[in-house]
């Protein structure tokens, strides 16, 4: 679950689910239940950094139900995120919806926990802002803006043209929340982010 935290810091939401899915994988089959809370508070978090908020309300009250029943507790650094979590999810989520949501979650014994978080995953949008959000055409414009490529330059590799080009780049800046092709470049080399990569 290592690499799901990674993947978290660097906010690639959809790299750091799949680790965290693998992990429980393993730890079903091994019956490992003393790390099914952990796992469940990293999907918490990944559910709320692509905005399904109360699917991390209900992640976090599943965990904190496994934790309970198995006297489990949780690690000072865990328990910061966590917090941070909470505290986002109640400035979005009126009171009553976050708890109504981590009520649910604390109903679910840690099988039940994890099998509503499989079921949960197909269920999430594109969040509205940030790396998850770009479409692959924006992400393709993203990998060769990033190289230095003109709009005209990137238009002729991608067969479309230099306005519809720019329009990219506008939807991009504002969904990542970069100003110019510089700051868009810096936050693509950040995330490793080149023309034969993937994102």
């Amino acid at each position: 679950m290592r690499l799901a935290s990674v993947a978290l810091d660097r906010e690639q939401w959809s790299e750091a689910d799949g680790h965290v899915h693998r992990a429980l994988e393993a730890i079903e089959a091994r019956g490992l239940v003393a790390l099914i809370p952990d796992a469940l508070e990293l999907l918490a978090a990944v559910a709320g950094g692509l905005h399904s908020d109360e699917e991390a309300a209900r992640l976090l009250g599943a965990a904190a139900e496994a934790r309970t029943r198995h006297e489990l507790v949780r690690s000072e650094a865990r328990g910061l995120q966590v917090a941070a979590l909470e505290q986002t999810l109640r400035e979005r989520l009126e009171s009553e919806g976050l708890e109504e949501a981590f009520a649910e979650g604390r109903a679910l014994d840690a099988g039940e926990g994890v099998a509503w978080a499989r079921r949960a995953r197909g269920e999430r949008k594109r969040p509205p802002g940030g790396w998850e959000s770009l479409t692959p055409t924006e992400l393709e414009v993203v990998r060769h803006a990033a190289t230095g490529l003109t709009n005209p330059q990137i238009g002729e590799q991608m067969f479309i043209t230099r306005g519809t080009v720019k329009v990219h780049l506008s939807h991009i800046y504002a969904k990542l929340g970069v100003r110019n092709r510089s700051e868009l470049a810096a936050e693509a080399a950040r995330r490793r982010l080149g023309v034969a990569e993937g994102p």
